[in-house]
């Protein structure tokens, strides 16, 4: 099993990113992450090696310390500015980490997956403003809402098309965005407290 990234897409051209979407990826990590995933495609049609590719969207959850998520949950904990790169309008497909292992799981198990990449996420698309908005209200926090110039390179819009996942292995999200958040704040409160 190959982990690729959603990031190896670039800028969506679709409401949702499909497995034939070109790939066009922005950043030094995306670039990495696609010689990555096209090498061990390779290495499968040259060699026959039994190699699947998985392509995460934004995954989250507890123990993860870094991305937007948990910067955003920290720093609400702690009643300090949320920093929103840009216009906030930005994107991305959340995905809670149990979804993520499932994930994982049917790609590491199932026959069908040999030769294949498979994409996994919700669906749903949220941008980072709407991402700062609820992350501030399910931690009951006062924490403003601040805007940092743009990053270069970034992604406008990621969102996942997880028909080939749910039709390859019956996958389908099962937990939504606030529940993960809700989850995840009651992880970070936990941890803050030790």
């Amino acid at each position: 099993v190959v982990t690729s990234s959603s990031e190896i897409y670039g800028d969506a051209r679709a409401p949702a990113i499909a497995e034939d979407h070109p790939l066009m990826p922005t950043s030094p990590y995306a670039a990495s992450k696609l010689a990555a995933d096209r090498l061990a495609y390779a290495y499968h049609r040259t060699h026959a090696l039994p190699v699947a590719i998985i392509r995460p969207f934004n995954t989250f959850g507890p123990r993860h310390p870094y991305d937007v998520i948990p910067r955003f949950i920290g720093r609400a904990l702690r009643g300090e500015p949320l920093l929103v790169h840009g216009s906030g309008e930005q994107s991305r497909d959340f995905c809670y980490v149990d979804d993520m292992v499932r994930a994982f799981l049917a790609v590491g198990e199932h026959p069908a997956a040999i030769g294949q990449a498979v994409n996994f996420g919700t669906g749903v698309a949220t941008t980072i403003a709407e991402l700062a908005r609820r992350v501030v209200a399910l931690c009951g926090s006062s924490s403003p809402i601040e805007h940092d110039p743009p990053r270069r390179a970034e992604v406008s819009r990621l969102c996942c098309d997880h028909g080939l996942a749910t039709r390859l292995f019956g996958w389908r999200p099962t937990v939504s965005l606030d529940e993960g958040l809700v989850r995840t704040i009651a992880w970070a409160r936990e941890r803050n407290a030790e």
